[in-house]
């Protein structure tokens, strides 16, 4: 029965959607008088069609309440609405409409257009009042249900608004004295009056409603529903809309389209306060979407307006009509109101969580509102100042907006935040669940029964909450979820008996639910409390890895000391247990500064110790005898016995090493703890497994870099004995020199042209040139009679060992790009916790990129060694974390294993490399073919497979071995890009693909940014 209104009442809307055309007078030509009439009387005929049809939905209402007193609905709510419904279109169908008809008919048959005019009037009016009634219908039984079905009405109402408001603003064109026909059409600026009346109408029947559906509303609805009124009620509103339709009918245009765009915005803030308050992060997610958009409009606003001081383009405007003139300033004017509220709508959504932001846009509203009234004045000139001011502020606003946003979503990903925010979730359950237990008491014992249905839907509602929080990525144990999951099955019973009207076993299971929900809380409050303690220690363990680090330094220096005091005295001459020599009053003072050194990092020691104790005992006891050793090299040291104080504080600083080794075992520890809270706060963005084999494969590659590099130095340095090193271009233009003074001038241009092109960082083209000047060299040392063969040959071997060098320093850029490309999507996938050490291994790969490019083989190297121990100190947290969480590790060169024996070519054993041939094996052929034949394989596509969840392995020749950038010819550091091409790597990176694809992806925009082709195809 509830689907029958809907159904029936279709027609009461076609007569909404068709009475606004009875009156388009526009079909008739202009001096047809004869057409007029037929026009009027064809409106007649279908003013009679919508009477029938309102007659024939009166009959089914009639059926539709027979039907429902039958099956004894007559208290029902749908029952009375459609008795309002039918009394009120029967009696639209006898009188008002009756009317109508007879008025067009009195039109169609004056003579004088006087007459004809004051029936259409009348007409009018009573048309008006139709609409009026059906509105009220039609609002009446489409009742808003919930704050966000009214945001939805208050959301449409306020894009209506602001198309009115253009509206207003469009010239009104009047009609010619001759045109008799038209002299009957409606007043457009009443059309336009009237229409705001429906708005200011509609807005206020929201309202209406939400204030009979406040007793249903839940407490905190209710106060944003509070908010609301006020607001509505502080900002006047519907009076400033009312105003709007009078200032229209007097024709103040200016001011109703001023009211109007205000009333637009207002309409906007009304449903942004009715719609539950967005958490931060998403609010200025929104924000920041919000203001990308405008600033792009606002942008490309400026640059069309600032096109139009263009002498040429003035002088053609001028020469235009009026007319068009002002059709072309007020659309204009109409993109910049829209600009401005759109600006309005990112300030309100700043407004609760960054007020100070939200100011400053408050800032570019008021110059784009200076903007737009120069642009209805058709002053471009005069707008252009305002609008660039606009776009300032916006990009201020938008700058700053980017690091909160960085810093919101490093938070957000932070497990501890994710627990704290189940918790507030859970306490807002709880809220809830002991509110509506009380509702059902109430009813209880107020023997309202029948209201318990409607608390059923909230019971429900609950429920479907907490099973959604038992769902939501976060570190949550075992015990915790068991509560979530007794409170959601608890809330569903309860449900249940509300429906059934059985209050006492609802409040039983309510109970429940509100007990579960404690404990759950309470679990959560333990976990948080476990993160916090987790990372106090992580960071008493980090504090004490540097203090121990410093104190083993420290100690091995005063080693020293003491053993070089030794030697100066004589006393490591002195044999076991024979007496040593009496030393000098000045070396018993050095002696006795050395043990009151030694003293001071004895209590230094201690300090730290006590502080290891609890976090790490193995620590904790190699710091206990370090202090001993410490101590009996102070009283070595005291007395003086030179040689015994420095190998008791040798002995104290291994101990602090190793002491130090334990601690970094311990921090590991607690890291891959962390990391796994991360991974289960952030299950598609973390992976562990995908990020340890980047990492690994970063790894590999930059040991690689860093060997080619070292191997390039060495051979550019080669019988060059300085001690400067210098770069690739000086030794090659140092070499193009000295043949050119050997007047070798055929070698000398590509020994020159190879110097030009390491500076500018292109090593293919210098190797090529190199070659060239190599050939000439050799020709010439072959040649006595070419010139000096001697100083040739000694030039050719130069150039060979620079070539070499060249190529070195070209295979170690290949590796170090392709380390940096592995990094970016190990950065991509991995936790927060080793992100510090890949951005520092980022930073090194960045520096060797540039050095070289240089022609800085040398710096490359060193950079690229510190990056291999920042990678290779991420790698080893990443492993500790899957060993924690039961998944194999990673080691740099390793295949991944987890679809490896899935996807073994035919006859090849498990653990074999696919490229890797066995003896007497073709090229491209399985183990156990015979040369020849074709592979099984052999053009295989990819699979189609089921739906999967975006970490599909592909098919055939795209086998699951880590990504391989040997095919890939494009050269270039990331930080030489422009800002613009960095984003578009950066926004490849964050975006969630295959392993396989990114660093395609990296590649691809790199040579792109450089001019070079997006991929070049292997040599065959």
């Amino acid at each position: 029965m509830s689907v029958m209104p809907a159904r029936t009442l279709l027609p009461l809307l076609g007569l909404i959607v068709a009475l606004p055309v009875v009156f388009n007078l526009n079909r008739a030509s202009a001096d047809d008088r004869p057409a007029a009439q037929r026009e009027l009387r064809q409106q007649q005929e279908e003013q009679k069609a919508v009477q029938a049809e309102t007659d024939r939905t009166v009959r089914r209402l009639n059926t539709m309440l027979r039907v429902l007193v039958y099956h004894q609905l007559d208290a029902d709510a749908e029952r009375r609405v459609l008795e309002d419904v039918s009394k009120t279109l029967s009696g639209l169908s006898r009188e008002e409409m009756a009317e109508i008809i007879s008025r067009l008919q009195k039109a169609a048959e004056a003579s004088e257009d006087g007459k004809a005019q004051q029936e259409l009037n009348v007409v009018q009016i009573k048309h008006r009042e139709v609409l009026d009634k059906l509105r009220a219908l039609l609002a009446r039984y489409d009742a808003v249900k919930n704050l966000d079905e009214a945001a939805e009405r208050l959301e449409k109402a306020s894009k209506d608004q602001f198309d009115l408001h253009a509206k207003t603003l469009e010239p009104v064109k009047k009609p010619e004295p001759r045109d008799r026909i038209r002299n009957f059409q409606r007043d457009p600026l009443q059309d336009r009056a009237d229409q705001q009346l429906d708005i200011q109408r509609d807005v206020a029947n929201v309202f209406k409603q939400l204030d009979n559906l406040r007793s249903q509303l839940p407490p905190e609805h209710q106060e944003r529903l509070r908010r609301a009124e006020a607001a509505i009620y502080e900002q006047r509103v519907l009076d400033q809309m009312k105003d709007a339709a009078e200032l229209i009918r007097r024709k103040e245009t200016s001011e109703a389209a001023r009211k109007q765009l205000k009333s637009a915005g207002d309409l906007q803030e009304l449903a942004r306060t009715l719609r539950a308050q967005r958490d931060r992060l998403t609010a200025l997610r929104e924000a920041k979407e919000q203001l990308d958009r405008t600033i792009a409009r606002q942008e490309a606003l400026l640059e069309e307006v600032a096109a139009k001081q263009d002498p040429r383009l003035k002088d053609k405007e001028q020469k235009q009509p009026s007319e068009e003139r002002e059709r072309a300033a007020q659309a204009l004017a109409r993109e910049q109101a829209q600009n401005e509220l759109a600006t309005r709508d990112a300030r309100n959504i700043l407004q609760p969580h960054e007020k100070p932001l939200a100011d400053e846009l408050a800032d570019a509203e008021k110059a784009m509102q200076q903007a737009r009234q120069a642009l209805q004045r058709q002053n471009n000139e005069e707008a252009l100042k305002p609008q660039e001011r606009a776009l300032d502020a916006m990009e201020d606003v938008r700058r700053d907006l980017n690091k909160l946003l960085a810093a919101a979503e490093k938070q957000q990903r932070d497990p501890l935040a994710a627990l704290e925010k189940a918790r507030d979730t859970v306490d807002k359950l709880l809220e809830e669940q002991k509110e509506t237990r009380q509702r059902t008491l109430a009813a209880e014992a107020g023997k309202a029964k029948e209201s318990l249905p409607r608390l059923a839907n909230r019971q429900q509602d609950l429920a479907q909450r907490t099973d959604a929080l038992r769902e939501q990525p976060m570190p949550s144990r075992a015990e915790s979820q068991e509560a979530l999951h007794k409170a959601a099955e608890a809330m569903k019973q309860a449900a249940d008996a509300l429906e059934n009207r059985r209050a006492p076993q609802a409040v039983a299971k309510q109970d429940q639910a509100v007990k579960a929900l404690e404990q759950a809380r309470e679990e959560l409050n333990k976990q948080m409390a476990a993160i916090e303690q987790r990372r106090e220690e992580m960071a008493r363990l980090e504090d004490a890895a540097r203090k121990l680090d410093e104190l083993a330094r420290e100690e091995r220096n005063l080693a020293q000391d003491a053993g070089e005091l030794a030697k100066k005295t004589g006393q490591d001459q002195a044999k076991p247990g024979q007496p040593k020599p009496e030393i000098d009053p000045a070396s018993k003072d050095s002696a006795k500064e050395l043990a009151k050194k030694q003293e001071s990092l004895r209590e230094r020691t201690g300090e730290i110790g006590k502080d290891l104790e609890r976090a790490s005992p193995e620590a904790g006891k190699q710091v206990a005898e370090a202090g001993q050793h410490m101590e009996n090299a102070r009283s070595e040291l005291q007395k003086p016995q030179l040689p015994e104080g420095a190998r008791e504080a040798n002995q104290a600083a291994d101990k602090l090493a190793e002491a130090h080794k334990a601690v970094a075992k311990a921090l590991e520890e607690k890291q891959a703890q962390e990391i796994a809270d991360q991974a289960a706060t952030q299950p598609k963005e973390v992976q562990l497994a995908n990020a340890a084999r980047q990492v690994a494969k970063a790894l590999e590659q930059a040991q690689q870099a860093a060997q080619q590099a070292q191997q390039a130095a060495k051979q550019a340095q080669q019988n060059q004995n300085r001690e400067n090193q210098q770069s690739l271009a000086q030794l090659q233009k140092q070499l193009a020199d000295q043949a050119r003074q050997a007047q070798l001038g055929e070698a000398s241009r590509p020994a020159e042209r190879a110097a030009q092109n390491l500076e500018k960082g292109d090593l293919n083209q210098a190797m090529q040139n190199q070659k060239n000047a190599l050939s000439q060299l050799e020709d010439a040392r072959d040649n006595p009679q070419q010139g000096n063969p001697m100083q040739a040959a000694k030039l050719a071997e130069a150039q060979k060992e620079l070539m070499e060098a060249t190529a070195s320093a070209a295979r170690s850029q290949e590796s170090n790009e392709g380390a940096q490309a592995a990094l970016g999507q190990a950065q991509a996938q991995a936790p927060e916790a080793v992100k510090p050490q890949l951005g520092q291994a980022g930073q090194n790969l960045n520096q060797a990129g540039e050095q070289l490019q240089q022609g800085q083989p040398g710096q490359a190297a060193q950079a690229q060694q510190q990056a291999v121990q920042q990678l290779q100190q991420a790698l080893d947290t990443l492993n500790q974390a899957l060993a924690q969480a039961g998944q194999p590790q990673v080691q740099p060169g390793q295949q991944p294993m987890a679809t490896a024996s899935a996807q073994q070519p035919m006859g090849q054993q498990p653990g074999q490399d696919p490229m890797v041939q066995q003896p007497g094996q073709q090229p491209g052929q399985q183990p156990g073919q015979q040369p020849g034949q074709q592979q099984a394989n052999k053009g295989q596509q990819e699979r189609p497979d089921a739906k999967g969840e975006g970490d599909r392995q592909p098919d055939g020749k795209l086998s699951n071995a880590d990504s391989q950038l040997k095919d890939l010819k494009g050269d270039g550091m990331f930080l030489h890009l422009p800002p613009r091409q960095r984003e578009l790597i950066r926004q490849a990176l964050n975006d969630k693909l295959p392993p396989e694809y990114a660093s395609l992806i990296q590649q691809y925009y790199m040579n792109i940014a450089r001019g070079k082709p997006a991929a070049v195809p292997e040599k065959k």
